[in-house]
């Protein structure tokens, strides 16, 4: 998954999950279980996403579990599934396939009452792990009356909007192939994300130094509006889950907004 754990929170299993009891139900708040919500999640995406096959979940919880963040990831049937392209494959790192993406299911949760119920459709950067989420198909729902039925209804309705929605992302990746960046425009970009909050001070230095030598073979010879991207969202991988998200969707917009990407 694109985040690395700290601040308090820690990687947790599928069954972990049912650790974390949820509060009990009030008049004014429905409680919404990470086990329970996982597990519709997943159930939902496999029965409706035909064109892919489910590769792997990731989850975390932070607050003493009262925060949940999970990911789960899906690879095209197009893609060999023998070929799998990780960090440490390094057939494939040294092959440029920096725009193979994976539709992701980005999903988060609280149960002491700090963030809605949200999902969000987005993209994994195979070769890196990265993330690529887009504020285009988002679900939000406060823990009220009725919010397993609206998460249900709203579930099935992104995920059938997703596939075709999810091209527009790979689109985006290739555009921001085809747009060279200096370095200076780099940095002013860096420091224009750290300034308005999107980049704290050590993301900034790792992604001033994934900028500066990619650890991507994909990522070394190219000097592009994805690269830069792609050295964003890997200083992002720090941040705190129940923050993730939303960031990644920040940084989506403000790219897509700073280098004219229609």
């Amino acid at each position: 998954m694109g985040m690395m754990i700290h601040c308090g929170g820690k990687a947790v299993d599928y069954l972990d999950l049912l650790t974390y009891e949820p509060p009990k139900a009030t008049k004014s708040y429905q409680p919404v279980g990470h086990y329970d919500l996982v597990t519709m999640a997943c159930k939902i995406a496999n029965d409706m996403l035909k064109d892919y096959r489910f590769d792997h979940a990731k989850y975390a919880v932070a607050k003493e579990g009262n925060r949940m963040f999970g990911m789960l990831t899906y690879r095209s049937n197009d893609i060999d599934p023998h070929e799998v392209p990780t960090t440490n494959n390094s057939k494939y790192k040294d092959r440029d396939r920096s725009a193979d993406l994976g539709l992701n299911i980005a999903i988060r949760n609280s149960y002491d009452k700090s963030m809605s119920v949200g999902m969000v459709m987005g993209a994994t950067v195979f070769v890196c792990d990265n993330l690529a989420l887009t504020g285009e198909i988002v679900i939000m729902r406060k823990h009220t009356t009725n919010v397993w039925e609206d998460l249900k209804d709203s579930m099935i309705t992104t995920i059938y909007k997703s596939q075709t929605n999810f091209p527009k992302i790979q689109e985006d990746a290739n555009r921001m192939k085809n747009i060279n960046v200096t370095d200076d425009q780099a940095y002013e970009y860096m420091g224009l994300l750290y300034g308005h909050g999107l980049l704290r001070p050590r993301q900034l230095n790792h992604a001033i130094s994934e900028w500066k030598e990619p650890s991507y073979t994909a990522f070394q010879d190219s000097k592009n509006v994805w690269t830069l991207y792609n050295s964003i969202t890997d200083s992002l991988k720090s941040t705190p889950p129940d923050k993730i998200m939303q960031k990644h969707l920040d940084l989506h917009d403000e790219t897509t907004k700073r280098f004219a990407i229609a």
